[in-house]
């Protein structure tokens, strides 16, 4: 007889669930709303989101969209979570990548590196955790 290991949304599944979904959600109205103009944005703040291209934005799209799916997955208890969420790792170090040789360090220091480092350190370490509930078989 092959038993399986109980599945169970522990409370990390839950809390990852739902940081990763309202960042996503966030990340993604306030894109749009920059977008269309219902934000209003200072000179600087104007410039800086012009200078972005079409790799900046469609890698951002592509990163919430993939931690709100891979939340999704989460809560369900399917694997497809764990490729979702090492993909929006891999695009944010390739975007992180991008935007250092495109914009400098410089463009980096300015109170953004703090963030970068700590979502990429927490988007790594949730890929790892997701990986070992799909290696314990928590997600099928």
């Amino acid at each position: 007889m092959n038993s399986l290991p109980p599945r169970k949304r522990t409370v990390w599944i839950w809390l990852i669930a739902i940081w990763f979904s309202i960042g996503a959600v966030f990340t993604l109205v306030s894109f749009f709303a920059v977008r269309s103009g219902a934000v209003p944005l200072s000179e600087s703040q104007r410039a800086y989101f012009d200078s972005l291209g079409v790799v900046e934005h469609g890698a951002s799209i592509l990163i919430a969209g993939s931690n709100l799916l891979a939340s999704a997955f989460l809560i369900v208890l399917r694997k497809e979570a764990v490729y979702l969420f090492c993909c929006a790792f891999c695009v944010n170090a390739l975007l992180t990548a991008w935007h250092l040789a495109t914009k400098g360090v410089a463009a980096m220091l300015g109170g953004g590196l703090v963030g970068i480092v700590f979502s990429l350190g927490l988007l790594g370490a949730v890929c790892v955790y997701t990986w070992k509930l799909w290696q314990r078989q928590v997600l099928r």
